[in-house]
């Protein structure tokens, strides 16, 4: 996750639960999908990969076990803690770096792949710091090298806004309840949310915890102006993990292949 101008997202006791609330996304055939892309449209196998935004590693470490060499990239030093010490229990071989997308700089370049899932190029909000990322993107990649990333749908967003959103769940030893409340401002795409944290210990005493969030939400034709200036060509657009091509105002999330 990046977000240029504040503390790192999933800092402190959000990254410390972040893999309870994510337990239930479907990591695996996410990964899988992924998988498929890159052997469908990489010009060469797609050995070496980066990924943006990795948060703890999930994704990662099941790409490893396709046999890609990864390497990680997150913003927050929490999180990137996190994934290295998934990593170390594993026995994983990935290299984990907490950088901002927009510092973007790795020795390791040029890669096969770069990937960016859940929606955290979305936190990159700013025109000119979007193309400043699509540039440092396009060079860490080889020639016809493929970028895969998910964003996103303005449409989608405008629509089915959920203002308030609660979760509540466990662990072995304190309840969470998560408040979600969100806003859209229009004018700049932006969906801003404030997420309240509440930790329940056996006793009953609850401590609390905030954090804001910034995403900024695309469209189709936006985002392939943006691909274009970089030097990308847009192949494919997704709805989601699937191989349906057709986007419409209830598609939530849109995946996109994109090569250099």
């Amino acid at each position: 996750m990046t977000n240029p101008s504040q503390q790192p997202n999933y800092s402190g006791k959000f990254s410390s639960i972040y893999d309870l609330f994510y337990a239930h996304k479907t990591y695996a055939h996410e990964a899988d999908f992924v998988h498929t892309l890159l052997l469908r449209f990489g010009k060469q196998p797609a050995q070496k990969i980066l990924e943006l935004g990795c948060g703890t590693g999930t994704h990662s470490f099941l790409l490893e076990k396709k046999g890609h060499e990864i390497v990680g990239t997150d913003l927050s030093p929490d999180m990137i803690s996190k994934a290295k010490i998934k990593a170390e229990t594993m026995g994983s071989k990935i290299s984990f770096f907490a950088q901002d997308m927009l510092q973007l700089d790795q020795p390791a370049r040029p890669f096969d792949a770069v990937i960016c899932l859940f929606d955290s190029i979305c936190y990159v909000t700013g025109n000119a710091d979007f193309e400043t990322l699509l540039t440092r993107i396009h060079a860490h990649l080889k020639p016809g090298g493929l970028f895969i990333f998910e964003f996103w749908n303005a449409a989608a967003m405008i629509q089915h806004l959920d203002p308030i959103r609660i979760s509540r769940l466990h662990d072995q030893e304190h309840e969470y309840i998560k408040i979600s409340e969100a806003h859209l401002d229009y004018q700049r795409q932006l969906y801003k949310v404030t997420y309240t944290l509440l930790e329940i210990n056996p006793a009953g005493r609850c401590q609390t915890f905030t954090e804001g969030h910034v995403n900024r939400y695309f469209q189709v034709q936006e985002m392939a102006y943006f691909l274009t200036r970089a030097g990308f060509t847009p192949l494919k657009w997704y709805a989601g993990y699937s191989q349906d091509e057709t986007i419409t105002a209830d598609t939530w999330n849109i995946l996109c292949v994109a090569q250099t």
